[in-house]
């Protein structure tokens, strides 16, 4: 054990009292981790990457035990508790069992004593609980460095990507503390799987019918304008992510987001990531850099993951050019999505009317409104009146009441593109 602190002669005098008297397995395992992370950091990290066994780190956590008189009475046994420090260590800690939980899809923090998951679109609360507020902000610390971040006073909001820890999903974690936090130390993350649903998929979970993908099938391979809307968490990244396997193969994809949601097998696609300034020397790669650059690559499909800003409009300006373009973005329906792009399209500070931005935007071809994982609304943009000045729309599904019901058959613009593919 060269070069590892030993625990058990460390005689930390203070938190030895505070565990001769606490058997919360929770306390014993901050605690615990807490002194393996501050002072036998090359243990842990050796063990992560395989470099000493685990038994080594395991009996380390049981001298730990042992030192301290911890007595772990009928809350748990030795087993339990090192499995949870591993757990803390190598993976989510107390929010495991709700990170390994397939039906949790969201995990939000409020404070140390309200811990809340979404489970199949309904928020619920839980029964876990943070030992203390300072076991919640080390955890916050905690979770920043295990996923590449700097938290700190001076950068309170970390927005942080895992995609390696678990097997099953990619997680996008949103942490916040004070200053910007005036009550606690905050943290949200959401859990989109690695195993993607498909086209069919969506049928079986009732996002859209037999009638819904067909006419998918036919947008997607007719090379059709796709805009995906609706409010967080409604199923618009689920949609597109699985209708992206469906890109004829001789297509060439460039695919930009803030964070690696959408993925593909697909030959010949290119996907870029943002990159946050971290520090004052650091370089920053938003949206907006990427879509530019994306105009020197050979590419048929620009799919942004989310529109969010001023990309907006080099984003639309490429659909207007020809380049065939899907993204998402925030809208209360399909013809709002219009208004919120052209709002977003004013972040340039351009100085194009906003009747030509209109006139731009009608080179879309297909909306879909998202609301509670399911496919509310699908509209076509069947061209734009230039007397008038307004974009002209083509409903084709809605969702009443539970039921998908076709309203219209397709304009002229969109069938025009589906007679010159073959099924």
């Amino acid at each position: 054990m060269s070069g590892y602190i030993d625990l058990q002669n460390q005689g930390y005098k203070e938190i030895k009292e505070k565990l001769k008297n606490n058997n919360d397995l929770n306390t014993i395992v901050d605690d615990i981790v807490y002194e393996l992370v501050t002072k036998n950091a090359k243990l842990v990290n050796d063990t992560e990457k395989g470099i000493v066994p685990i038994d080594i780190l395991e009996q380390e956590v049981i001298n730990y035990i042992d030192t301290n008189r911890i007595v772990l009475n009928d809350i748990s046994n030795r087993d339990e508790l090192i499995k949870k420090v591993k757990n803390y260590l190598f993976g989510f800690g107390i929010l495991q069992e709700l990170i390994d939980d397939k039906d949790v899809s969201d995990i939000k923090v409020i404070n140390k004593d309200n811990i809340r998951k979404k489970v199949k679109g309904k928020r619920m609360n839980t029964d876990i609980k943070f030992p203390s507020e300072k076991s919640l902000m080390n955890y916050c610390y905690y979770l920043s460095i295990k996923c590449g971040g700097a938290l700190s006073e001076l950068n309170a909001i970390q927005k942080l990507t895992d995609t390696k820890t678990h097997k099953d999903f990619i997680l996008r974690i949103n942490i916040s503390i004070p200053p910007v936090c005036n009550n606690s130390p905050a943290i949200s993350i959401r859990k989109i799987p690695k195993s993607k649903l498909t086209l069919k998929n969506l049928i079986d979970v009732e996002m859209i019918n037999y009638d819904i993908y067909g006419y998918i099938l036919k947008c997607i391979k007719s090379k059709c304008s796709i805009v995906w809307c609706g409010k967080g968490a409604s199923g618009k990244t689920t949609f597109m992510n699985a209708c992206i396997d469906y890109i004829p193969e001789e297509c060439s994809i460039l695919l930009l987001q803030e964070s690696p949601e959408l993925f593909t097998s697909h030959p010949d696609c290119i996907s870029h990531v943002v990159k946050y300034k971290t520090g004052e020397t650091d370089k920053e790669y938003t949206l907006k850099d990427l879509t530019i650059n994306g105009f020197l690559i050979d590419l048929d499909y620009m799919i942004i993951g989310e529109i969010k800003d001023e990309e907006a409009i080099d984003f639309f300006n490429a659909i207007y050019s020809g380049h065939i373009g899907w993204t998402s973005v925030h809208a209360s329906s399909a013809k709002e999505a219009l208004k919120k792009i052209i709002h977003l399209m004013k972040y340039s500070k351009t100085d194009i009317k906003e009747d030509t931005l209109l006139e731009m935007l009608s080179s879309i071809d297909v909306i879909i409104f998202m609301k509670d994982f399911k496919a509310a609304e699908i509209i076509e943009v069947a061209g734009y009146d230039y007397d008038k000045k307004e974009v002209l729309f083509n409903p084709v599904f809605q969702n009443v009441k539970g039921s998908f019901k076709k309203i219209n058959e397709s304009c002229e613009k969109v069938k025009m593109k589906f007679e010159n593919i073959d099924f």
